[in-house]
């Protein structure tokens, strides 16, 4: 059985409440009802722990906000719909209230398709309602969703966050039950490590790891379509320090076919920011492309039909993995070109300059990871552009190795794709230009550019680089750029990723 509970924080005193005084005030019961009655059609009153503890299955409640509306919340949740035989419990907090404007707010949540699967909810008797410190009580799980808005700066308001925890914290009684404490907000890496942890301990008094666990379980769930996003979800992420916690939270979606990804606290944070960054930036790129094909007589709405009918590599995973600059013969010359002629029709195109900004300032980093490793003596592993060709026009290994000569390190350079003799025309008129010592740079074999080299520097993968980890000794540090496969086959102290 689940239990959902939904929490309203937002009209509650600042001043701290004791964990006594927590427990022994009652919830708003004229307002629960009127929470019931709006979203389920039910008028249940706040019986929770009788009617939970039987339970096989893991209870689980939900503490949200009034962001978005009493109800909105709870149709995001993860288990609402996820168990055929779900019970809900939904309560108001020790101290809430429900004014008008919020009664309101729970007509709008409530539009949002298959809304009438969670009004049978009510129909049926499976809604509970009641207040936090019995969901507190009964559940096994504890999901947080407050809202985490933008403060005048940019920064998150993490207020409810805190608030909340420490009221967990307060209210986790002590009876040996272990308990997952989970945060479905979104919040920046490190917050769980920086605040959520801190919180729930010393309002506890217990360390996380004990009688309780600390996990993230971010959503993607849309205003609007949220129901169907959760059953058609792409995947489910489960972030957790320890196997005991990330069981119990992943016991929840039993039933659902989602596949659920196991990862670090810190990467479950990240996830959500990663998405929406990258929704944002699809829509800018749309719209900047649309303006400048506009201004160039196009309908920029087919270019981007045919853009996005290529899902080799335009909708695809290529080009998203971290790693090093972009370079070679056509990515930079054509950046150029758009930006330039943006510029010269008055274009305002943000965005696509960036680019070649964002290029260069993650050449800079790879710059000054090189250099931050003790050491003179080089070897650079890759010169063209990417494997499979001679191509060092523009390659940002070629701009690396200018920079490192002309700082004073000593290179030793291998590419099985360039041989100096098989260069011709505009690609031997940019090494010339660049590197015109190229020939005394590169060496005929691997272990011969490795040796007496303290820095390993990698900037693309070929099968011939697989040896490397047999071939290096105890005193060389490997940086790299391209995310080899056979990292994990050097030690961690002696290996660093551009990325990761």
């Amino acid at each position: 059985m689940i239990a959902v509970h939904q929490a309203r924080l937002a009209v509650e005193s600042e001043a701290r409440t004791d964990a006594n005084q927590t427990r022994k005030r009652p919830a708003d019961v004229d307002s629960i009802r009127q929470v019931n009655r709006l979203a389920f059609g039910g008028d249940d009153e706040p019986q929770i722990v009788d009617r939970v503890r039987d339970s096989a299955d893991p209870i689980v409640s939900l503490v949200a906000d009034d962001d978005g509306g009493v109800v909105g919340h709870i149709l995001f949740s993860p288990v609402t719909l996820g168990h055929g035989n779900a019970r809900l419990l939904m309560g108001l907090g020790p101290v809430a209230v429900l004014p008008a404007r919020q009664r309101q707010g729970i007509g709008s949540a409530l539009v949002l398709a298959g809304l009438e699967e969670c009004r049978r909810f009510g129909a049926a008797g499976r809604v509970v309602v009641g207040d936090l410190p019995s969901a507190v009580e009964a559940s096994d799980v504890i999901m947080v969703a407050v809202g985490t808005p933008s403060a005048p700066s940019g920064a998150l308001d993490l207020t409810a966050v805190t608030r909340v925890c420490d009221q967990i914290g307060q209210l986790l009684p002590d009876d040996r039950r272990f308990r997952a404490i989970v945060i479905r907000s979104t919040v920046l890496p490190g917050t769980i490590d920086d605040l959520v942890r801190p919180t729930l301990e010393a309002a506890s008094g217990r360390t996380a790891g004990t009688t309780f666990g600390i996990a993230t379980n971010p959503e993607f769930l849309r205003e609007g379509s949220s129901i169907r996003d959760f059953f058609e979800a792409s995947r489910t992420i489960v972030g957790s320090d320890d196997d005991r916690t990330a069981d119990l939270v992943e016991r929840v979606y039993e039933g659902l076919e989602v596949p659920v990804h196991r990862v670090s606290m810190r990467t479950a944070e990240m996830i959500k920011y990663t998405d929406n960054a990258f929704h944002a930036l699809k829509i800018a790129f749309a719209n900047e492309i649309g303006s400048f094909a506009r201004a160039s007589g196009v309908d920029g709405r087919e270019v981007m039909r045919l853009m996005t009918a290529d899902h080799r590599l335009n909708i695809s995973p290529v080009y998203l993995r971290p790693g090093y600059a972009f370079g070679g013969s056509c990515l930079p010359k054509d950046l150029r070109a758009i930006t330039d002629r943006a510029r010269k029709s008055d274009l305002d195109l943000p965005l696509l300059h960036s680019a070649l900004q964002s290029n260069t300032a993650h050449f800079e980093r790879g710059v000054s990871l090189v250099e931050s490793i003790r050491g003179r003596d080089v070897a650079l592993l890759g010169l063209s552009f990417k494997s499979s060709t001679d191509d060092l026009r523009e390659s940002p290994a070629v701009a690396l190795a200018e920079r490192l000569i002309g700082r004073g390190y000593r290179l030793a350079i291998y590419d099985e794709d360039v041989q100096p003799e098989d260069l011709r025309g505009a690609n031997r008129a940019f090494i010339d230009e660049r590197l015109p010592h190229v020939g005394e740079l590169l060496r005929e074999s691997l272990p011969v550019a490795l040796s007496g080299r303290e820095i390993v520097v990698v900037t693309k993968h070929t099968p011939a680089l697989e040896a490397v980890p047999e071939l290096l000794d105890d005193s060389q540090t490997v940086i790299d750029f391209v995310g080899v496969p056979w990292a994990d086959r050097v030690p961690a102290e002696r290996y660093h990723g551009i990325a990761w």
